[in-house]
């Protein structure tokens, strides 16, 4: 049976500054044999999502997609636009907001299906204060914020037993990542920079394990 993955997240899962258009899922479902005969992949990446809106969207939208008694497994991903700075220094959502909001996300999550926790990413800060056209805002992103971030979700996955992947440490020492962002906007790479995201994951234990699981 075909199994299904359930991709959630915001932009960088959505694939945003990709001139291929197939963000990260996209290009991992690539690295996949005969992926078209065992998996169906849906990208639920929305842009400007905070883990505020991921919470109440993520559910529903995944239900639809992946009925209980389907083969599959959801990706989640979550924190960058909640670490957003305005510029009048507060932050889109105060940190003790996004830890309960990912905890409940997670421990939900987790409860019900298979579930795999990728953290932040990291950006460039030479090319902030980033146009949030969504907001209407400049918004400046900090990778001292990010990683304190993906150190915190580490710990909350460990309560839940969620498989965790601390991307932020890859990339932060990955320089066509480095190189991608830069080019780019500071915050979502072109196609190149989601091509490292999908060789990191690709070889990620935990990924690999489902899909021997499923193919």
């Amino acid at each position: 049976m075909v199994a299904t993955v359930c991709f959630i997240g915001a932009s960088t899962m959505a694939g945003a500054g990709d001139e291929d258009g197939l963000g990260w899922p996209g290009r991992l479902r690539r690295m996949i044999p005969k992926a078209e005969e065992n998996f169906t992949f849906y990208n639920l990446g929305v842009r400007g999502n905070s883990s505020t809106m991921i919470a109440e969207r993520w559910r529903a939208e995944i239900a639809a997609r992946l009925p209980d008694n389907a083969p599959g497994w959801i990706m989640l991903t979550m924190g960058n636009n909640d670490a957003a700075e305005f510029e009048d220094g507060t932050l889109r959502v105060p940190l003790e907001k996004t830890l309960a909001n990912v905890r409940g996300i997670v421990a939900e999550c987790s409860r019900w299906r298979r579930t795999l926790w990728i953290s932040p990413t990291p950006v460039d800060e030479g090319k902030m204060p980033f146009y949030s056209r969504q907001l209407g805002k400049n918004l400046t992103f900090r990778n001292a914020r990010l990683g304190d971030l993906a150190t915190r979700f580490a710990a909350i996955a460990a309560e839940f037993d969620a498989p965790y992947f601390d991307l932020f440490s890859k990339l932060r020492a990955d320089a066509d990542w480095a190189r991608a962002i830069r080019l780019n906007d500071g915050l979502h790479p072109d196609g190149s920079g989601y091509e490292a995201i999908a060789r990191h994951v690709h070889g990620w234990d935990a990924w690999k394990a489902e899909v021997a699981k499923a193919a």
